[in-house]
């Protein structure tokens, strides 16, 4: 059985300067920053799409991104978990499984 799952991430309006100092994703490295919300925005059109794609294609789909915090006790940068992220993640997808794969 395939699972696809939306991408979390840390932005968000009003972040904190150590959550913004944890950001990488939002440059292009040659001095040139993204603002946060077109960040947000992309990746909401994003999962938004993988989100409808599998739902045409009776995907199984777990819309991960509404579950984590946005929060550094998750993310250690822009959408990649520390280890209390994974945990927690491991989680969240162990309760989806035993939920939507009943001869799991």
């Amino acid at each position: 059985t395939v699972l696809f799952a939306t991408q979390p991430f840390l932005w968000k309006d009003n972040m904190s300067e150590a959550e913004d100092s944890a950001l990488w994703m939002t440059t292009d490295f040659n001095g040139n920053f993204y603002p946060v919300d077109t960040m947000i925005d992309s990746i909401n059109k994003f999962n938004s799409k993988l989100l409808d794609v599998c739902l045409k294609k009776d995907i199984l789909c777990f819309d991960l991104e509404k579950e984590v915090p946005k929060s550094l006790d998750f993310f250690y940068d822009d959408m990649h978990f520390n280890e209390n992220g994974a945990k927690f993640v491991a989680g969240k997808f162990v309760g989806f499984i035993k939920n939507e794969i009943r001869e799991f």
